[in-house]
């Protein structure tokens, strides 16, 4: 993560734009701001090792922020009563926009590896249990969801994945599901 020290003007007029509006601090206040697209954390009046026990916080995939008990959670409360809400809330963002790529980054793995068992188990059960477009439509309809006006695949593989999730012929690795 890049770390820049910066007052509040010279903040991109985009984290400007965010710490006004988003957080609605007055620019006085400005403390930190993170740009997690660009892995850039902007701050201002911190000390170094605040900074430092903010970056472990938000690189930390096996933290939980809203546990209390946990270290990291601790020191997250300590920054919210000494900052306010403002900073915890960008520490948490920023933990959970990097938690949410690790994710999707496992996900995208997952899908590679178990795509072509998958297609392979479709081809096979289309027999035994048959998709039925309108049988799903109208379930969403009845639960009160709804579809857009053209159908992908998405709606077939789901289908079959639960079907498969269910009969014990996919099993997840990794904490996926």
């Amino acid at each position: 993560m890049i770390l820049s020290k910066c007052t509040f003007d010279q903040l991109p007029d985009a984290m400007q734009m965010h710490v006004l509006y988003v957080q609605k601090i007055k620019t006085t206040d400005f403390h930190l701001a993170v740009w997690s697209e660009r892995n850039t954390l902007y701050w201002n009046d911190m000390l170094d090792s605040e900074l430092e026990e903010i970056v472990s916080i938000i690189g930390d995939m096996s933290f939980r922020y809203w546990n209390e008990e946990d270290a990291h959670g601790k020191t997250l409360e300590k920054y919210y009563n000494k900052y306010g809400y403002a900073v915890y809330s960008e520490i948490a963002d920023a933990h959970r926009y990097l938690k949410d790529k690790a994710d999707y980054a496992l996900a995208e793995r997952t899908v590679k590896k178990y795509m072509p068992k998958i297609d392979k188990e479709i081809d096979r059960l289309k027999h035994k249990a048959k998709y039925n477009e309108n049988l799903v439509k109208a379930m969403c309809r009845y639960k009160g969801k709804r579809f857009k006006s053209d159908y992908s695949t998405d709606d077939m593989y789901l289908f079959y994945m639960a079907y498969m999730l269910g009969a014990g012929l996919l099993k997840w690795e990794d904490g996926l599901l």
